[in-house]
């Protein structure tokens, strides 16, 4: 909210990811419109037919999202790559999602623009309990950069839960 009292909040992040900002956003009571670009909102769609339902999101480019922007208490979404061609507008805080931040949570980068920690990859045991509940008869691990640790986990897939696993490339 700090933030958004200053102005609107323009969030950048991979489809996928700022659904599940939205999200959380939602469960920690942010009660502020969404706006949200069309890629974004086909994304959202097709969530809400798996029941995850966000709720006051509106497409970019309507008549309500433009009375939202005109009003200036909003948050809006874009995919992650729009944040080096946008960050230079003034009259919005940017804030892009990254997997690759490590050394603190929240890094600011200039006066309205922010690069925030949030991973879009599943660690060691969200990977395990991912396979475990859609319990596949084979799984093939990507081996083209993980090397050993691609090992690892097809070897645990197999002995821990039963399921053949392969490493490949």
């Amino acid at each position: 909210y700090r933030l958004l009292a200053e102005k609107p909040v323009h969030v950048y992040a991979y489809y996928g990811k700022a659904q599940e900002v939205m999200l959380l956003l939602r469960e920690y009571g942010v009660d502020v419109p969404f706006i949200a670009s069309p890629r974004q909102w086909r994304v959202l769609n097709v969530l809400s037919k798996y029941g995850y339902n966000i709720r006051d999101v509106y497409l970019d480019g309507t008549t309500d999202a433009n009375e939202i922007r005109a009003n200036g208490w909003y948050i809006a979404f874009h995919h992650h790559t729009k944040f080096y061609s946008l960050r230079n507008l003034r009259s919005v805080h940017h804030v892009l999602l990254s997997g690759w931040l490590f050394s603190t949570p929240i890094r600011r980068l200039n006066g309205n623009s922010w690069i925030v920690g949030f991973s879009d990859h599943a660690d060691f045991d969200e990977l395990i309990a991912y396979v475990d509940e859609a319990r596949p008869r084979l799984i093939i691990v990507d081996g083209f950069r993980g090397g050993i640790t691609a090992q690892r986990f097809a070897n645990y897939v197999e002995k821990e839960l039963g399921i053949k696993s392969l490493v490949k490339p």
